[in-house]
C-alpha cells in the first residue's frame, strides 16, 4: 500500500507537529518552575520552624526567597497564558 501526502497536508501536519512540541516545552518549563517554588517554599518553611525553636531568623532571607519566588509565579502564570489559547481555553468559562 502506497501512502502519498500532499504538500499543503504536510505543511499542515509539520505546523501541528511543531505547535505540540512548542507546548511540551511549555508543559515541562511550567513543571520545572512549580518544583522550584516547592523548593523554595519548603526553605521557607524551614527557617520558619527554626525561628520557632529558637533559631534566628534574618527576615531578609525570607523577603529574597518570596521575592523570587514571586518571580517564578509570573513565569509560570506567562507559560500558562500560552498554553491556554493554545488548547481552546480561553479562562472565560
Amino acid at each position: 500500500m502506497k501512502f502519498t501526502v500532499s504538500v499543503p497536508s504536510w505543511r499542515r501536519l509539520k505546523g501541528k507537529a511543531e505547535d505540540r512540541v512548542s507546548q511540551v516545552r511549555l508543559e515541562r518549563e511550567i513543571r520545572d518552575l512549580q518544583e522550584e517554588i516547592d523548593l523554595q517554599m519548603q526553605m521557607v518553611g524551614e527557617i520558619m520552624y527554626a525561628a520557632h525553636r529558637g533559631s534566628p531568623a534574618e527576615s531578609e532571607d525570607i523577603q529574597r526567597i518570596l521575592e523570587y519566588v514571586d518571580g517564578l509565579y509570573e513565569e509560570m502564570e506567562a507559560h500558562l497564558e500560552e498554553i491556554l489559547p493554545a488548547a481552546g481555553l480561553n479562562g472565560a468559562e
